[in-house]
Parts: structure tokens; C-alpha cells; sequence
């Protein structure tokens, strides 16, 4: 909807002689127009399910949130907290399925994938479907968001630029931790917000349960959650001392009430792990603790070995294991959408503004929830795709809806008409490129990534082993009944109906149809094959396809002389 579609009574005579009527004729009409972007971003990730084979770390996720359910211990995983993970693994379970742990982690993935009553395409869709609450919780989150920034226009063009985002919608599809993980931290943040400005009681509980669920779907959620929240703390103490009031933005009363967030949000917590009690390991002094919810502390732990060990990373051309702190600003720049992004910088621009002449702060604010996940993340070793910066895109798509309103109504030199079709053009070039890249919304790159975007990235972030299913359609049609197979995932590929597949192994050439994941070509350990071959063609985003005559193969016999 654009900007255009809702009016003020001074523009609309019939609003002016009876207001009343006009308010209720216009909140009518931004929950139709919500509503439609939620079933129209539901229905756009549903229709993936039958696309996308497993991914890396479903089946873990699914595994740990059946451990969950079961009442078993929740060891699977312990650098994921359980809300995700048992969210995901709702629909197995209410399809019968059960965890096995006398089969260890390996064996319980693979019966849960391949030998459950549905079957394999069965046990995705119920365990995808559970990332779809989450992103109905974002998109109306962003909605409410931008609502309060800028109007009623500006919290359905939030909505549209979150639900139109290829990333949103690609990890929205998969049962992992990614969009549970940015749409709550997203509520999280907006709930700080609204209590920093209306401490009550009530709001506080709110603050809490949002807080706590943050915390339930990743356990980066607590930096994000700090560094956000000191960052607006003290933004606003400055502007309280630059404009000559108390120099503390907070009464005894907000005080108070704090203390209750914090109680609701351990109790939450602590009910997200089922108060358990038990034992945690002292690394540096030696010895144990008791403590509730064990998990929760050898998740903390866990996730700082993984941080501190670092993990092998393709960028721009290299492979490292440490990161790059320029890894994240750069993979969001080319997996966002260039409509988004110039309206992000419009909107930083206007909340700069607006926060020198103190109209108000809430622009600003939402730019540092986003800061504050991109520059924490910037400090990781980890490097592991554009997901782990995903909860920087919701307050980022309240900036842009902000810079789209303020954009619309600016009076300058340039002509008004011309500003405004801009902006409607940006926000239609956005939703029409989100439609033209279904299904791959998860291999979505931008045009600044260029022709090759796997010279920049592969992971997550172009072949996450999504596409076997689309393999074994491409060797049906060609009536392929053998090949070789170098596959980047953590499928079973002898699950997928693919004829007699071996694996190819690193620099041993072998002829006949070849199958090369862009994920196995990092490192070179293919180059006898990607650079004497062209590839027959290219099998979805991530697999490349190529068939290699025998003859080929044979030494070139010498020159008779």
C-alpha cells in the first residue's frame, strides 16, 4: 500500500463532516491490508516445502526439540535454547514421531528424517510449518513498530518490506532457529522500547516475556539485548542533560518495574528448560556447581568455544576460519534488497534529523537495534551466513518505512510528485523482485553481487544442500541412471530417489554425469573438473550438473615426429 492511501481528514472532505467514521473506515482498512500481507507471506513460504530438500541442521533442530518433548535431558544442542527447536519439532511429534537417543544423536536424526510415518517430504512440511508463527509474529511486530514511527502508512510499508525480503522468506521456510530468532528478538527490542516510555506493571511483564523468549530462540540474544538497550539508555540521558532536564531518564517507579522484568524473564527462561537442576563444569577453577537449567550455562559456554575456535568460512575469494569483520556489513549489502537499503539510508538520514530537532526518538531508537546486531556480530569469528544477522532486519525495515513516509512528505526543490513516485517505484521494484526470485529466496542475491554471487559466499547464503530434490527431477528427465556426486549438506542423498550415486572424491577424475554442489567446489579440490568442464547446466541455485565423455579423460597420446 502506499503512502498515498491514507489521508488525513484536511484531505478528505467526507472525514472532515464525520471523523468518526473516517478513523474506523481507515482501521478497517490497515488490518485488511495487514492481514493480507501475512497471508500472502505464509502462503509464498509454504509453497517451498515441496521445493527444498533438507538443509543443514534440520534435522538437528528436529532432533533436539523431540529430545525436548520427550522429557528426556536436552543434550542434543545445547548452543541452541529449545523455543525454536521444540517449535519446530511440534509437528513430528503430533504426527507420532518420538525421539530415540539409544540411537545417539546421528541415528535419531536419520530415523526422524527417513522413518517416520509420512515420510521424508511429510516430516519437513510438519517441521517447517513451525517457523511460520514466528515470521506472523515479526510481520505484525514491524507492523506495530512502524506504526508508532510514522502512521499507519508507515507500519503496512514495515510489514511489506520485512515479508518481501528474499532471506526473511528463505529461512522462514526451513525448521531452524534463524526467523524465530530475529522476530523475537524484534519483539524484544520493541517491548523495551514501549516500557522506556511506559513503565507500568503490565508492560513490563510484557518486556519480560518478550526478553525471555529472545533468549529461548538464540543465546546471541543477550548481547544484542545489552548493547541495544545501554545504547538507548544513554542516548536519552544525553538529550535529558543537553535540554536541561534530570540528568536521569528513569523514576523509582521504572526502577521498580524493571526488577519485575528481570524476574519474568528468568522465570521464563527457566521454564524454557524446564527448571531443571544440575550440574555445571568450573573451567578455570576446577570442580562443579549446582545450578538451575545446566543447559543453559553449557549452552553459554559452548557457544563461546565455537566462537573462540572460529569456522571455515569461503569470502571473497578465501578461506578462513577466523572471519572477517567486514563479513557481515558486506553480505548484507548484496543479500538485501536495493529498494530496502535506500530507504534504510533515507530513513537514517531523517532519524538523525528528526532526533537534533527532538520530534522524536523512536527512529533513532529502532536504527540502533539494528546497529547494535551488526556491530556486536562484526566482532564474531563465526561467519556462518547473512542468518546471523537476521535481527537487524526488522528495525531496519522500520527505518526504511520511516525514510519512505518522510521521503513522501518532504517539500524541496526537487518536485514532490517525482519524490513520491520514487518512492512508490522503490516499493514496488522490491515486492516485484521478491516475486520474480520464487522459490529461491534463500539463494537471493542483489545486482551489486554481480554475475558469480558464489565468489562471495556460498553456506547458507547460496547452497545450504536445498536442492536435491530438484536433482533428482533434472536426472529423471534426462533418464541419468548413474552418477557421481559431490554433495555440500547434511542429507542422505541415497534417501532422494537418485540412481545410483557414488560419491566423488577430491582429485580423483572420473567420466560419465558428475553432480558438484558449489559448497564442495570451495578449496579446489575440484579444479580437474570446473575448469576443463562447462556444466550441462545448472540444477536449482547450488548444484551444478556436468557430464564428462571417458575419452576425455585418456593421456593425450605423444606426437608422432
Amino acid at each position: 500500500m502506499s503512502v498515498s492511501s491514507v489521508t488525513t481528514a484536511a484531505d478528505d472532505p467526507q472525514s472532515a463532516v464525520n471523523p468518526g467514521s473516517s478513523q474506523l473506515r481507515s482501521a478497517w482498512l490497515y488490518r485488511i491490508a495487514l492481514l493480507a500481507i501475512v497471508i500472502v507471506a505464509c502462503g509464498r513460504v509454504a509453497a517451498t516445502y515441496r521445493v527444498f530438500s533438507e538443509t543443514y541442521d534440520e534435522s538437528l533442530h528436529i532432533a533436539a526439540g523431540l529430545q525436548w518433548l520427550g522429557g528426556g535431558a536436552y543434550t542434543y544442542e545445547e548452543k541452541q535454547p529449545p523455543l525454536a527447536q521444540v517449535a519446530a519439532a511440534v509437528g513430528p511429534f503430533l504426527d507420532g514421531q518420538r525421539s530415540h537417543p539409544e540411537l545417539g544423536l546421528a541415528g535419531d536424526e536419520h530415523a526422524i528424517m527417513y522413518d517416520g510415518p509420512g515420510g521424508l517430504l511429510r516430516t519437513l512440511t510438519v517441521s517447517r510449518l513451525g517457523s511460520l508463527p514466528f515470521l506472523v509474529l515479526g510481520i505484525l511486530v514491524v507492523a506495530a513498530w512502524g506504526r508508532r514511527v510514522g502512521g499507519d502508512a508507515a507500519g503496512l510499508i514495515a510489514a511489506l518490506l520485512f515479508s518481501t525480503n528474499p532471506t526473511v522468506l528463505g529461512h522462514a521456510g526451513l525448521a531452524n532457529t534463524d526467523v524465530p530468532h530475529a522476530t523475537t528478538l524484534a519483539a524484544a527490542f520493541f517491548a523495551g522500547i514501549l516500557w522506556l516510555d511506559r513503565p507500568t506493571l503490565r508492560q513490563s511483564i510484557w518486556l519480560g516475556i518478550a526478553v525471555a523468549a529472545a533468549i529461548l530462540c538464540k543465546l546471541s540474544a543477550l548481547p544484542f539485548l545489552g548493547l541495544a538497550g545501554a545504547a538507548i539508555v544513554v542516548m536519552r540521558w544525553m538529550l535529558h542533560r543537553r535540554h536541561g532536564q534530570p540528568a536521569s531518564p528513569f523514576s523509582r517507579r521504572a526502577a521498580s518495574t524493571l526488577l519485575v522484568a528481570t524476574g519474568v524473564a528468568v522465570i521464563v527462561v527457566l521454564a524454557g528448560y524446564r527448571f531443571s537442576v544440575g550440574p555445571v563444569a568450573l573451567p578455570r577453577v576446577g570442580g562443579h556447581i549446582t545450578v538451575f537449567a545446566p543447559e543453559f550455562f553449557d549452552g553459554l559456554r559452548d557457544v563461546y568455544q565455537h566462537n573462540h575456535n572460529g569456522n571455515q568460512t569461503f569470502f571473497l575469494g578465501e578461506v578462513g576460519t577466523r572471519g572477517w569483520w567486514y563479513y557481515f556489513p558486506v553480505m548484507l549489502a548484496v543479500k538485501t534488497p536495493l529498494p530496502f537499503l535506500i530507504l534504510a539510508v533515507a530513513g537514517a538520514v531523517a532519524a538523525e534529523v528528526s532526533l537534533r530537532s527532538r520530534r522524536a526518538l523512536d527512529p533513532i531508537s529502532a536504527l540502533i537495534c539494528a546497529g547494535a546486531v551488526l556491530l556486536f556480530s562484526m566482532t564474531a569469528h563465526i561467519n556462518l551466513g547473512v542468518r546471523h544477522v537476521l535481527g537487524a532486519v526488522p528495525p531496519l525495515a522500520v527505518v526504511a518505512a520511516y525514510g519512505a513516509v518522510e521521503l513522501w512528505r518532504a517539500r524541496s526543490v526537487v518536485s514532490q510528485a517525482m519524490v513520491r513516485a520514487a518512492v512508490s517505484l522503490l516499493i514496488l521494484f522490491q515486492v516485484g523482485e521478491s516475486i520474480a526470485v520464487h522459490p529461491d529466496y534463500l539463494a537471493y542475491f542483489n545486482v551489486l553481487a554481480g554475475a558469480r554471487p558464489e565468489q562471495i559466499s556460498v553456506g547458507a547464503d547460496l547452497d545450504w544442500g536445498q536442492d536435491l530434490f530438484r536433482l533428482r527431477d533434472e536426472l529423471r528427465k534426462r533418464k541419468v541412471d548413474s552418477l557421481s556426486i559431490a554433495y555440500f549438506g547434511a542429507a542422505d542423498v541415497s534417501q532422494y530417489g537418485i540412481p545410483n550415486a557414488r560419491p566423488l572424491r577430491p582429485g580423483r577424475p572420473v567420466s560419465g554425469w558428475i553432480a558438484l554442489s558449489e559448497g564442495r567446489k570451495v578449496g579446489g579440490t575440484f579444479e580437474w573438473l570446473s575448469e576443463r568442464f562447462t556444466p550441462v547446466t545448472r540444477v536449482g541455485k547450488s548444484i551444478l550438473l556436468y557430464y564428462v565423455p571417458a575419452d576425455s579423460l585418456r593421456p593425450a597420446r605423444p606426437a608422432n615426429r
